[in-house]
Formats: structure tokens, C-alpha cells, sequence
């Protein structure tokens, strides 16, 4: 039997659509309806600059929280360790290794998703940027 999966999984999808038609295909496949934040997810640059990042959530639980936010803005990008995404997705959940597979396959399967991928986001140089619940 897998071991759940502590913290959060991160997962870098491609999608070249609008943020909130990115934010509908995701939840789409995956069984969810993300809402658009109020406010956009702001980090703050070395030089001192804001970073903007629109996002979307997702919280059925206090055990169980999705997060889906924007990797580029005009002021930068997330995780520059990830150009190569649009979207960063975060799930903050206790699920093991074979369901998180299941759910990159899902997200995978959509007609609007290019790509999508599993990343360790303890391994990466700006994970400091993300948020933590």
C-alpha cells in the first residue's frame, strides 16, 4: 500500500487558454469547480518589486485545499525552474503516490491541456515563493 504524500504535490501544467477557460478544463478533469481569488497570489522580488499571480481555489476541507495559480505574470514568473508551464497547481491533501498519478493521467486527458507534470517542490531553488498552508 502507497504511503500518503505529505505538504503538497505540485504539479506544472501547459495550457495556452485564458486563465479562467485553464482554471475550468483542470477542475473539469479533475471533478472540481476552482473559483477565481478575490485577489491575485503576490510575491515579493529580490529588487523589492511585487509579483502578481492570478489564482484559483479550491477548499472542500481543511484537510483537503487545491490551489491553482498563474506560473507567468507581466512582472515575472513563479517558479522560473518551470518556464516551460503556465500553471502551477498545488494540492494540499494526504493522498497517496498511485491517486496523484491518477490525477496528472485526468488533467492529462483533457483536449485543452497540452501537458502536465509531477514535480518535487522540496527540490526546487523557489519554492520559498509558494504558498504554504
Amino acid at each position: 500500500m502507497d504511503e500518503p504524500t505529505p505538504d503538497y504535490i505540485l504539479i506544472g501544467v501547459s495550457c495556452h487558454q485564458k486563465d479562467y477557460r485553464a482554471a475550468w478544463a483542470i477542475g473539469n478533469s479533475m471533478g472540481l469547480e476552482f473559483a477565481r481569488d478575490e485577489e491575485p497570489y503576490t510575491i515579493v522580488q529580490k529588487n523589492g518589486t511585487k509579483a502578481y499571480f492570478t489564482s484559483f481555489s479550491y477548499f472542500p476541507s481543511q484537510e483537503e485545499r487545491y490551489l491553482l495559480l498563474a506560473n507567468k505574470s507581466e512582472f515575472g514568473t513563479l517558479l522560473p525552474e518551470l518556464t516551460q508551464f503556465d500553471f502551477i497547481l498545488l494540492i494540499y491533501s494526504l493522498i497517496s503516490d498511485e491517486e496523484v498519478e491518477d490525477l496528472v493521467k485526468q488533467i492529462r486527458s483533457h483536449s485543452l491541456i497540452q501537458f502536465c507534470s509531477l514535480f518535487n517542490g522540496e527540490q526546487m531553488k523557489h519554492a520559498s515563493r509558494l504558498p504554504i498552508f
